[in-house]
């Protein structure tokens, strides 16, 4: 068992065996913590042979380290605490080793080249030294050179989109290159030797960039949106003010080694179709979220355009996302646009497999609320942040997120905020199904805002539940870590209660919201859960607010 690996991904195996809903789904257990132990922190767990779990926690008394074990069994029944100098070695050894990225970047640090949105690529060389310690590895650069490309026309890059490659340090970055007539895009692999290979896109006519982003060769939620190591690229452009076509919108996907896979033109519900996020189906087919304005007039014109590359003397130092100027504005008309329907799409290879949308007025008739819900939130058109994708085993999806704005801290620039738990359920044929919602009672102040709140969806055994985990988050504010405090930088950050929610996928019906140690237990930030494969259980690990008692939860999954 690895030491305090936080892991929001569920084993296989939960999907094998029988599930039966009971009415009481979880077990409790408060155990009173030692004062060595209240003082100290989790340092190691591991589950015992009879299904019960061994916590160890670490303190240092009169500057010596000790440790205190607590053992509970299965039922949580029986408690077991005991004092030891010495506990197991988990720790591994690594060999450190160096590494060469390529980096892209816009603009600069002056006056001058602030907003400029011309690309500069470097080459940044790394050593990765390992602390056995901390169980990880430390990154010191040794080597950062500017890189110069020049293509056939020496014409100057404009960038847009960077993706690295973990796997070899290389770059896949779209670029353009503008003459008096049109923009051309083209996509750009650089290699640590520096060779490179530009691939262009060859769009027919002006165009602007919608959307772009990766999609892993498996489904997942754990991947990075800018790593195409193991992932292709997704590219989404439609024509600019002028064209004969606004609605003739071009998908285009690239594999990691820069070779277009699949270029169509595909007609869109609308000339400013917004894509905010592309997801691999079981299928191998890439479907597209999106929704649209009432605005008949072109998505530059509506929404900007898209282009998240980092500007590094522009770059935000709050928590909106704004990489350079060309992003603030697409940003803010995204949060102030009201959206009239939702899209969305599978495209498969050569074309659409089908395309669906929903007025938004038509959204509260899909509502589904839990027995004693008096009220819930209904998608208005606004900006929606998606936080989790899942297709169930019958090919129904789950798409949950949170609605989005601004809130003032008082701090200058506005904070991005989460708000307002959405939850869209689809049938495998992109038909919605049902809209769920829930409005946390911490987002009354702006301060637990400012972080999403973390989500997981958990299938049964039999595959006919969804159990909806919820996180809910409340600011604290404080020391978020031991080199804060030797700092003496306060700030706030986030700590996290849990709820369940249960999905009737047949149905398209929700069960009342379990809030599980009803917010007296913040849950242990490196370790959120434990899974128990055995029992098809989940454990939560917390303690209360003055670190003086350990919560235990078992949430049953069958």
């Amino acid at each position: 068992m690895n030491m305090l690996k936080t892991s929001f991904l569920i084993a296989a195996a939960l999907v094998t065996g029988t599930a039966a809903l009971a009415q009481n789904n979880y077990t409790e257990k408060v155990i009173p913590l030692s004062k060595q132990a209240s003082k100290g922190y989790l340092y190691d767990w591991e589950e015992s042979p009879d299904g019960g779990l061994e916590l160890t926690f670490k303190y240092s008394e009169k500057k010596k380290e000790g440790y205190e074990k607590y053992s509970v069994d299965k039922t949580f029944s029986n408690v077991n605490q005991s004092l030891t100098e010495t506990v197991k070695d988990r720790s591994v050894v690594k060999e450190n080793y160096s590494k060469t990225w390529i980096y892209a970047e816009i603009g600069g640090s002056n006056s001058f080249d602030v907003l400029s949105t011309k690309l500069k690529l470097f080459k940044v060389a790394y050593e990765y030294k390992w602390n056995k310690e901390k169980q990880r590895y430390y990154r010191s650069q040794t080597n950062r050179e500017k890189v110069t490309i020049k293509n056939v026309d020496d014409k100057s890059y404009e960038g847009f989109i960077d993706f690295g490659n973990s796997d070899n340090g290389e770059l896949m970055v779209l670029t353009a290159v503008s003459n008096k007539k049109e923009k051309n895009f083209f996509l750009l692999n650089v290699k640590t030797d520096l060779s490179f290979k530009e691939t262009p896109f060859n769009l027919g006519g002006n165009h602007t960039l919608v959307y772009a982003g990766t999609v892993q060769s498996k489904i997942t939620n754990d991947d990075d949106e800018f790593d195409i190591a193991g992932a292709d690229m997704v590219f989404i452009f439609a024509p600019v003010d002028k064209s004969p076509d606004l609605k003739k919108y071009t998908y285009i996907r690239v594999d990691n080694k820069g070779t277009i896979v699949d270029q169509f033109t595909f007609q869109a519900p609308s000339p400013n179709l917004l894509i905010t996020e592309a997801k691999l189906l079981p299928n191998g087919n890439i479907m597209l979220f999106g929704a649209y304005t009432k605005s008949k007039d072109a998505f530059e014109d509506v929404f900007g355009e898209y282009g998240p590359i980092v500007s590094p003397g522009f770059l935000a130092t709050d928590n909106t996302g704004n990489q350079n100027l060309r992003m603030t504005k697409y940003n803010k008309h995204v949060e102030d646009e009201n959206m009239l329907a939702m899209v969305v799409m599978s495209m498969k290879k050569g074309g659409v497999e089908w395309q669906r949308e929903v007025a938004v007025k038509e959204m509260e008739s899909k509502l589904k609320k839990a027995p004693e819900q008096k009220k819930a939130p209904v998608y208005n058109g606004k900006a929606f942040k998606i936080q989790q994708f899942d297709v169930m085993p019958n090919g129904d999806m789950l798409v949950a997120g949170q609605l989005t704005g601004r809130v003032s801290m008082g701090l200058g620039n506005p904070m991005k905020s989460y708000k307002q738990l959405i939850c869209f359920h689809f049938a495998k044929d992109g038909n919605l199904k049902a809209q769920y919602g829930y409005e946390p009672e911490s987002i009354d102040d702006k301060q637990n805002v400012i972080y999403p709140i973390i989500q997981q969806f958990i299938p049964s055994a039999d595959g006919k539940t969804a159990y909806w985990m919820v996180l809910e988050n409340i600011s604290v504010k404080g020391y978020e870590s031991f080199m804060d405090a030797y700092n003496g930088s306060v700030s706030y950050y986030p700590v996290y209660y849990p709820s369940i929610i249960k999905i009737n996928i047949e149905n398209a019906t929700i069960s009342n919201m379990e809030e599980l140690g009803k917010r007296k237990y913040r849950l242990n930030r490196k370790l959120t859960y434990i899974y128990q494969k055995e029992s098809k259980s989940i454990v939560f690990v917390g303690r209360d607010e003055d670190n003086k008692t350990l919560w235990l939860c078992k949430y049953h999954l069958n």
